[in-house]
This record gives C-alpha cells, structure tokens and sequence, in this order.
C-alpha cells in the first residue's frame, strides 16, 4: 500500500522534539522531478516499470487533482 509508505516514513522521521512540517499541496510542474524521482525509488517494490512513462504523460497532458506531501520542504509522497 503506497499511503502505508508515506506515513511510515513520516512517523520514523517526525518526534516531539521537531519543528520540521508536514504539508500537502496541490502538485505544481516544477514538482515534476521530485514526483518522478519518488516514482523510480518505488520500482520495482511499489510501481511496474512502465507506470513511470504513464505518470510522467498525465501530469504532462492529463493532469486533473493530483498533491504532493511535503516534509521539512522536501517532496516525500504524492498521489491524485
């Protein structure tokens, strides 16, 4: 499960003694390496190989609501 994965890595990186912030945003083109990046660090475990061109097409051409999560400002996860 993707959302497994995100809040997982979330909860290992967040404590009580943090300021770092969690935050969702709708996704921006300048998102794009970061989402694609995400997206080959989770093939083959999460993702098909092929879903990467998929993904990389909708938000070229396709894009309707799609987010990224961000953590300490640093895109950790995304989805639509």
């Amino acid at each position: 499960m993707k959302e497994y994965y995100i809040f997982s890595y979330l909860s290992e990186h967040i404590n009580e003694n943090t300021n770092k912030k969690v935050m969702i945003r709708q996704y921006q083109i300048s998102d794009k390496n970061a989402v694609m990046d995400l997206i080959k660090r989770n093939t083959p475990a999460y993702f098909a190989e092929e879903e990467a061109a998929d993904l990389s097409k909708y938000l070229d051409n396709e894009i309707e609501l799609y987010y990224v999560v961000l953590f300490d400002n640093k895109i950790v996860g995304c989805g639509g």
